[in-house]
């Protein structure tokens, strides 16, 4: 089953970026280029597992995990992805069921969306 969200921003305290009405144009569209590059998350591809896990119940936890990644313009390879960082499994939790799965997906979606 594909899902389409629409995913909106929503800041955490300590996370993500912050604006500010005195700064210059180019916070702006630093931010937007970052958004492009994680546009791979928005509609997953048909060709990819979008949150395939072994248990549904660890589909949301998933999904959470994926919002993460787009929401904070984190790789999983990253330290963002890792333990303790913004959107490791010590932060958002679920177990490492959902962190595999979600990481799978992102490697097929934004890699088949890098594709010529």
């Amino acid at each position: 089953m594909r899902h389409l969200y629409i995913l909106l921003p929503v800041l955490v305290a300590g996370c993500g970026s912050t604006f500010s009405a005195e700064g210059s144009d180019a916070a702006p569209a630093k931010e937007a280029a970052a958004d492009a590059a994680m546009s791979c998350l928005i509609i997953v591809p048909a060709s990819c597992p979008d949150c395939v896990t072994e248990n549904p119940s660890d589909q949301p936890a998933c999904e959470t995990y994926l919002m993460c990644f787009r929401m904070n313009q984190c790789n999983p390879a990253d330290p963002c992805a890792q333990g303790n960082g913004i959107c490791g499994v010590n932060t958002i939790g679920g177990g490492s069921a959902p962190l595999a799965a979600a990481t799978a997906t992102y490697d097929c979606a934004c890699s088949v969306s890098a594709d010529p």
